[in-house]
């Protein structure tokens, strides 16, 4: 990934994310707003949207709104003929409580995996869903023989206004820094370019409003980004290209999701009229 003036980097690939984490427990220094799903992180008294949450207030890809769509369909075909004379309110809930269920399912077993292999627990001791995929990625480990620099770590970029937690920055074999995001989903979507991107493009690398000068310093010199797709039976390793379209592209995401996030239609209203319908007897 070819360096850009003032630090930044120039993510290549095709067209929507897998479903992800709506809630789930945030990091430190940062709170999941439980309606909306938007995290922020809190850096000198501002809150920050999360770079995944830039892109949910922007708008979740075609894509993935019908394949929620479909879920919660199939939930309310599941579970409404066994709701026979309940309250409606019980019914709406039992829907959506089935409707997000696969994506819950798969968010909490991310979760607890990112959380496994940053605390570098061995999959014997691990629980019997998370051990195939700690497994895979200690494989991946000796396979590779990456060495771990940083891990877990917090970024802000206060010029764009966002926040984020990266997985991994690594000196691969090839004597390169990568940043590495970790994911246990199927596919590789668009979106991930953007995540990565975001993480590549802060201004700092920090927390509890203090720098890590240090920590900084690698990021600025990372070279590549790439994802670690784990699986229960083997894992992949993907390094993506962003180009100067992708950053002018995430750019734009910011501003726009800063100005959805920031205003409401009466900010820009200035005249309403209003009238009834109007007959002849």
């Amino acid at each position: 990934m070819a360096l850009m003036p003032g630090g930044g980097r120039t993510p290549q690939l095709g067209a929507a994310p897998p479903p992800g984490p709506v809630n789930g427990t945030a990091p430190r220094n940062a709170r999941t707003d439980e309606a909306s799903g938007v995290r922020r992180y809190l850096w000198e008294g501002v809150e920050y949207p999360s770079v995944t949450s830039l892109r949910r207030i922007v708008g979740i890809p075609f894509t993935l709104h019908n394949w929620i769509v479909t879920q919660h369909i199939e939930g309310a075909i599941d579970v409404l003929p066994h709701m026979e004379g309940a309250a409606i309110d019980d019914a709406k809930k039992a829907v959506r409580k089935a409707g997000s269920a696969k994506r819950d399912r798969a968010a909490d077993l991310g979760i607890r995996v990112h959380a496994s292999t940053a605390a570098g627990m061995v999959p014997s001791m691990a629980p019997p869903d998370e051990a195939p995929y700690l497994a895979q990625y200690q494989h991946w480990i000796a396979t590779e023989r990456p060495t771990l620099l940083l891990s877990e770590r917090q970024v802000f970029n206060l010029r764009l206004g966002y926040g984020g937690s990266f997985d991994l920055l690594i000196l691969d074999r090839h004597g390169r820094y990568v940043l590495v995001d970790i994911k246990t989903g199927d596919g590789l979507y668009l979106d991930h370019v953007l995540q990565l991107l975001g993480y590549t493009l802060a201004d700092h690398v920090g927390e509890d409003d203090v720098i890590d000068h240090a920590a900084t310093a690698l990021l600025m010199q990372v070279e590549a980004i790439a994802l670690l797709k784990l699986s229960p039976t083997g894992w992949e390793y993907v390094e993506v290209e962003a180009d100067e379209r992708a950053q002018r592209a995430f750019r734009s995401m910011c501003h726009l999701a800063h100005w959805l996030d920031d205003h409401t239609v009466a900010d820009y209203t200035t005249l309403t009229l209003t009238g009834g319908i109007a007959f002849t007897p």
